[in-house]
């Protein structure tokens, strides 16, 4: 373990910031990463190259502060996530669900495995966050992104009754469903 730009270095180039660590704890972090390589501050990480504030990873490349990742595999480009598999150029995917086989994910929880580009829609700014809402579809397939939900459509439109009933914002995003399924039907 070498000091070099304020840095503890490995063998295998990866570095914990000396502000943050001390040297015996960078040798003790160095000692539970398997295969890794240039990595920044990780701990408990395989076969990870280039990720920075990872733990638990495993076949990640450029991870950025994924603490407590939690059986990350194959994943590439990733930003603050967690249970993910096989994904590709993710990006705010913190306690993301059920994500398999994602390719250039954004903001993703529960995606659903396109494996052609879906159809999508974009409401406008509406409801209590005035926010977007996506929806996507493809053969039957729908996929709601709205805040932290994502679900189908019938259980989202069930999701605007429970917490807005008839109130403006629940009008609007219910205006908003009945034109995606006139959508989904042409």
């Amino acid at each position: 373990m070498q000091q070099i730009n304020g840095y503890w270095v490995d063998a295998d180039n990866n570095r914990w910031d000396c502000k943050k660590y001390t040297k015996i704890q960078a040798r003790e972090y160095s000692a539970t990463l398997i295969n890794c390589h240039g990595c920044d501050n990780c701990c408990n990480c395989v076969n990870c190259e280039n990720c920075q504030d990872c733990q638990d990873s495993r076949d990640c490349w450029n991870c950025l502060n994924c603490p407590n990742c939690q059986e990350c595999e194959d994943c590439h480009g990733c930003r603050n996530c967690q249970d993910c598999r096989d994904c590709w150029n993710c990006r705010n995917c913190q306690k993301c669900e059920n994500c398999a086989n994602c390719l250039d994910c954004v903001n993703c929880r529960n995606i659903t495995n396109y494996q052609d580009n879906p159809q999508r829609y974009v409401t406008p700014r509406i409801g209590s966050r005035n926010q977007n809402t996506t929806i996507y579809w493809l053969d039957g397939n729908v996929q709601v992104v709205c805040g932290c939900f994502r679900g189908d459509l019938d259980k989202f439109e069930a999701k605007v009754m429970e917490v807005h009933g008839d109130n403006e914002h629940g009008r609007a995003y219910m205006a908003e469903i009945a034109k995606v399924r006139a959508l989904m039907q042409e």
